[in-house]
């Protein structure tokens, strides 16, 4: 048996017929997969009457003059986005293409040893990192030699470094992230 997907399909590229299979798709949670603090009783991914009617509004044997694909799209990306927001479908992140544009590969060339390890939504983390050293090495050593509030301004933007770190989570390597987190923790 033929599958309809390879498991690299771009979103921009599927077919009607992909789409509507996605479309047909059972995407319910099963009831294990979420359960709430105390422990006790499974959530399930909550799905609203809205939706429900947006769903069943996209036509199912139209042509693309009917807006099918366009809703189509939409649908599945506003459902990709809820899933991901959910912790469900986790998204890679996005990586520099060195086989890419003219521009690219000139500025990976030129600069790439200094954004190559980030995403590319990211590429200007390097330069919070550089100051971050900056600030760390030279200036709470020239503003507050030796005092108390040496350490506590240090103590106080490592934390703020590492709460950003975990939340945007800049770097592509999951073990290179794991060490920045880690060595900005202890």
């Amino acid at each position: 048996q033929h599958s309809m997907f390879t498991d690299h399909e771009d979103l921009k590229k599927l077919s009607i017929m992909q789409l509507r299979e996605l479309r047909k798709h059972d995407w319910s949670l099963p009831s294990d997969h979420f359960v709430d603090l105390d422990g006790e009783e499974p959530l399930v991914l909550p799905e609203t009457d809205d939706e429900k009617e947006k769903l069943d509004a996209i036509p199912v044997f139209g042509s693309q003059r009917d807006g099918e694909r366009e809703a189509l799209m939409e649908w599945i990306t506003n459902k990709a986005l809820e899933l991901e927001k959910l912790g469900v479908l986790p998204q890679q992140p996005i990586k520099w293409r060195e086989d890419g544009d003219l521009e690219e590969k000139k500025a990976i060339q030129r600069l790439g040893f200094l954004f190559l390890s980030y995403s590319v939504p990211a590429w200007w983390f390097e330069l919070v990192m550089l100051f971050y050293k900056l600030m760390m090495t030279s200036i709470l050593v020239l503003l507050f030699d030796g005092s108390a509030a040496q350490i506590s301004f240090a103590f106080l933007a490592t934390m703020i470094l590492l709460t950003v770190v975990l939340r945007i989570r800049p770097l592509v390597n999951r073990k290179l992230f794991n060490l920045q987190a880690a060595s900005l923790f202890i």
